[in-house]
């Protein structure tokens, strides 16, 4: 009788050793799958997610997610159902969202299955990455976003890819500071100046806009094209805008013909100012950048110089 206890513990040390080792082999495998929690840290309510969630309502988790552990892989996260409105690529553990503007509004999860080049296929709206090549972490936006802050994506974006539309992506928050319009997917944002400064994002036009912006209705974009880039210039040997020349005057200026078209060429270029310009003669018509149309003008900018 002595050894009945023993006998029943040494049994019970098997029950828990292979239950402990059939647990090991369920995870191992198991794919990569994402945990929501209702509270932060890791608390409360949660649901464990392991393939394409169209609709956090029929889970009864639909605007409920405060944390998430992430246990493998890439997941695309959006606020609204079917993967629409704002998304977000997450690859690693939140356990406090409340600063963020995901918080309570996840409505659709799925995995990216694709972590090379795109993660995903999208037919509107535009993603942000976080890397050149479009690598890194992502946001994709749909409608226009004046602070990427609230995303966690503020001065991250390095490469773009356009899904639909024209889009304009400015330094600072409201769409504050300079402003270019992008209707293409972009590897890498060095070659328009923006590398780490974009701070808010429209599909939308308004009037009485800065250079660069896509323009009152009916108008066009100002966006050069031609430059070499230097460490703190750049260089336009015969600069264009929407396939024409760049005029060196317009109706506005005064004195000398051609300093503030030069100029107001290098602030559309992410420049301050221009340091050096030429002029030749035009063929045709010429593209004016203070008035965003075509002119007939009879001189163009050449051999122009733009510096911080």
């Amino acid at each position: 009788m002595r050894f009945a206890p023993v006998l029943l513990a040494a049994m019970a040390g098997l029950v828990v050793t292979a239950d402990l080792a059939e647990a090991q082999r369920s995870d191992r495998g198991r794919g990569p799958s994402i945990t929501l929690y209702d509270q932060p840290n890791y608390q409360g309510r949660s649901v464990v997610i392991d393939s394409d969630a169209e609709n956090l309502d029929w889970l009864n988790f639909n605007d409920m997610a405060s944390s998430i552990r992430v246990s493998g892989g890439q997941w695309e996260v959006c606020i609204d159902s079917s993967y629409r409105g704002s998304c977000q690529v997450i690859d690693s553990d939140l356990p406090n969202m409340t600063q963020w503007a995901f918080n309570d509004r996840i409505s659709s999860i799925r995995p990216v299955h694709d972590q090379g080049r795109r993660g995903r296929t999208r037919d509107n709206g535009v993603t942000l990455w976080s890397g050149p090549n479009f690598s890194g972490r992502s946001v994709t936006l749909i409608e226009p976003t004046s602070n990427l802050n609230r995303l966690g994506f503020n001065d991250a974006a390095q490469s773009i890819e356009v899904h639909s539309g024209d889009w304009t992506f400015c330094q600072h928050a409201d769409f504050g500071g300079r402003c270019v319009e992008i209707d293409r997917d972009v590897r890498n944002l060095n070659a328009y100046n923006l590398n780490r400064e974009i701070s808010s994002a429209t599909n939308q036009r308004r009037p009485n806009d800065d250079y660069g912006y896509p323009g009152r209705p009916g108008h066009g974009s100002s966006r050069i094209d031609g430059g070499v880039n230097g460490v703190q210039s750049v260089f336009f040997a015969r600069p264009t805008s929407n396939g024409y020349a760049i005029s060196a005057c317009d109706s506005r200026s005064y004195g000398r013909c051609g300093d503030q078209e030069a100029d107001a060429l290098c602030r559309a270029s992410g420049m301050n100012r221009a340091v050096h310009y030429g002029v030749e003669r035009a063929r045709g018509s010429v593209w004016s950048i203070s008035e965003r149309r075509t002119v007939q003008g009879n001189e163009a900018l050449v051999d122009v110089l733009c510096v911080r």
